[in-house]
Formats: C-alpha cells, sequence, structure tokens
C-alpha cells in the first residue's frame, strides 16, 4: 500500500499537468482499475465474431436474438437455442456471480482450501461450495499445451478407487487407505503424469491398474515429437514399449539407484509432482473421491503452471469465463465417471443422486 508521503507526490505531479493531460491521465486511470475488476470483467465479457458459436450444436450461424437484463442474447440458426456470452461457461446459473472471484482467489492464491474455509469465506453452504469448485475446475480441463518440449519426463502413479460421498452397499473408501487385493489391480486408479522442463504439463486418469502402451499412445502421444522430445522415466514396461512404438529416444533407470544420467537426465520433477499432488489429495483434502479425481488434477495442473505468476487468480477467472462447454462438463461429471467404471470393470460403484431444476440446461 502507497505510502502518504508517495500520494502527496503524486498529487503535487498530477497539479503540474495541463488541464488536458490530467483528463487524459484520469482517463487512464479508470481504464486500468475497470481493466483489473473482476466485476467489470464478468459484466462486459462478450465473445469476439471468431468464437461466437452455439454451446448446444456448435454451429457458427448465430444471429443477435435480444438484450436480457442489460445482457446480449443469441439465437442458433442451426438448432434453434438461445443463449448470451456466459451461458455454458462456468458461470451458468450462479445466481451469486459476485462471489466468483474470490471463490477463484481462494482456491488458486493458496496451498489447498477445504470446502469448510470456502463456506466460511463466501457465506455459502456446503453442497454449493462444492459445486462451485467442480464448476471451476471443469472450465480448466481443456486448457493444456498441445505439445511437450525437449527432455519429457514420465511416471504413472496409483490412487486407491474411492466412492466417497456416495451411498453404497459397501463403506466408503477413501484415498490413502489399502486395498483389499494385493498387488495391482482394478481398485487401483492409475494416473498419468508428464512434464517437461518448460512447464507444460499433462496429469490424467487413464485406467484402473496396469497401463498399457497403447493407453500412454492415446492419452499423451499427439503431444510427443520423435525428432524433438527425448523420454525419461523409470524403467517400465509400458513406457519401454511406447517410446519404441513412437521411435522416441528413451533413457530409462532405476531411480531409487540411479538418481542422474549424464548429468542431465533424471525424474526427479515429475516424482516431485507426484508426491505432491498424492499429500494434496490424500491428507490435504482427506482423500477425493475418483468421480471427481481428474478435477483435482486438472486444479493441481494449474496451480503448477501459474505457481510463479503473481496475478494468477485474474488470469484463471477470466479463463473460468471462456469456455463455453463447461457447464456441459460439470452436468455429466457422473456419467463420466459411470462410463469409466464400466470399461474398467469397477463394481458396486454406489449411487449419487442429483436433481436438476430443468433438464434444458440452457
Amino acid at each position: 500500500m502507497a505510502t502518504i508521503s508517495t500520494k502527496n507526490k503524486l498529487l503535487k505531479a498530477f497539479e503540474k499537468l495541463s488541464k488536458e493531460e490530467q483528463s487524459d491521465m484520469v482517463k487512464e486511470i479508470l481504464l486500468f482499475v475497470e481493466n483489473g475488476n473482476p466485476d467489470v470483467i464478468l459484466e462486459r465479457k462478450k465473445m469476439t465474431d471468431a468464437d461466437r458459436c452455439c454451446p448446444d450444436c456448435d454451429s457458427k450461424h448465430v444471429i443477435k436474438h435480444s438484450i436480457y437484463k442489460g445482457r446480449r442474447r443469441y439465437k442458433c440458426k442451426s438448432c434453434g437455442v438461445t443463449f448470451n456470452d456466459l451461458t455454458g461457461t462456468s458461470v451458468h446459473r450462479i445466481h451469486k456471480k459476485e462471489k466468483w472471484f474470490k471463490c477463484i482467489e481462494l482456491m488458486f492464491n493458496r496451498k489447498y482450501v477445504t470446502l469448510k474455509e470456502m463456506c466460511a469465506e463466501l457465506g455459502v453452504s456446503e453442497p454449493t461450495a462444492l459445486d462451485w469448485r467442480h464448476k471451476i475446475l471443469a472450465s480448466f480441463e481443456k486448457i493444456e499445451s498441445s505439445f511437450f518440449s525437449g527432455i519429457i519426463e514420465m511416471d504413472g502413479i496409483l490412487l486407491k478407487l474411492s466412492r466417497k460421498g456416495r451411498k453404497s452397499v459397501l463403506a466408503p473408501k477413501k484415498n490413502g487407505k489399502k486395498a483389499k487385493k494385493r498387488g495391482i489391480s482394478n481398485e487401483q486408479m492409475k494416473v498419468l503424469m508428464t512434464c517437461d522442463r518448460y512447464k507444460n504439463f499433462d496429469f490424467k486418469l487413464v485406467t484402473t491398474g496396469r497401463i498399457s502402451a497403447d493407453e500412454i499412445e492415446e492419452t499423451v502421444g499427439s503431444k510427443i515429437d520423435s525428432l524433438n522430445n527425448i523420454l525419461a522415466s523409470d524403467s517400465h514396461p509400458s513406457i519401454e514399449s511406447f517410446a519404441t512404438n513412437k521411435g522416441v529416444r528413451h533413457v530409462n533407470f532405476i531411480s531409487s539407484t540411479q538418481r542422474v544420467v549424464n548429468d542431465i537426465f533424471h525424474v526427479q520433477t515429475i516424482n516431485s509432482l507426484a508426491r505432491r499432488f498424492k499429500e494434496m489429495v490424500n491428507r490435504q483434502a482427506n482423500g477425493v473421491s475418483t468421480k471427481y479425481l481428474q478435477n483435482y488434477l486438472n486444479w493441481f495442473r494449474i496451480k503448477m503452471k501459474f505457481s510463479e505468476m503473481n496475478d494468477k487468480a485474474k488470469l484463471c477467472f477470466t479463463s473460468s469465463l471462456s469456455d463455453n462447454k463447461a457447464w456441459g462438463r460439470f452436468v455429466k461429471t457422473e456419467e463420466k465417471f459411470l462410463s469409466f467404471a464400466d470399461r474398467n470393470n469397477i463394481k458396486d460403484v454406489g449411487v449419487y443422486i442429483r436433481n436438476w431444476k430443468s433438464e434444458n440446461w440452457m
């Protein structure tokens, strides 16, 4: 915060300006304040002509339809759906939009914030805080690097299946507890973690049990170039097969006995990230449901990518308003989890019932 002497110096310098210069300065200050104000950003959020498309069918054939509560609405000529600039984004159907930026500040300017802390800070109920958290995280799912640069580190971690928050004939399971079956089984979720030395990250929930070379290719294959990348990892048969099939140079070793190869190749970065993510979900969050695991991976990825930025909350706030598919991903979270469970032969996933106000979420 500026001291009184600093303010006095600024006022004296301002008084020396001509009337025209003072007027220009006031306009620049107001513009600076407004551009940094989250409420103004939310109020003035508009899709560009290039970005404007129907959130339901993705058609670009849209026209201006009307103005409702001060915000321009549009109509899709292909499917007839009407929408505005915020339809389908993370703030869609949010009543207390003025608290949205504070919610994002809590999530990204602190190490970890619990739901109870969010409720106390925002003045909302726990179900509302949980919904807001996952609506925000759903908007970051598609914000990721399209390729890796230079040396890539890759590792897979196992997290136990969690039915936290679900009605089940079995007792709810939380991350961090021991699985009933010994060794690798479908009780354990396989997360593939990949990064380079330029803060490009990819953290994905892939499968249960052992991961295959084909699953690695499907997850990150399009981001890895055999000519420009070198892959470093622990000795892992599936990663070795993936590297061979991809034609990418692969440096593998047992990190417990050999930390660095040729003074440059190591997996310390990805191992550190894996350890910190496990600490976040197992201890700080006291276990997270497998249903929401990918959202927490998105949260961790964005926090790591923007970790050195001073205004990361403002950047995350702007990004959360730019994806008109975020709401759709949020309401389909349960459907995606059930599909994942069916695909991986997970039994008794329990029941989670959520009644929406309207089946037509537009």
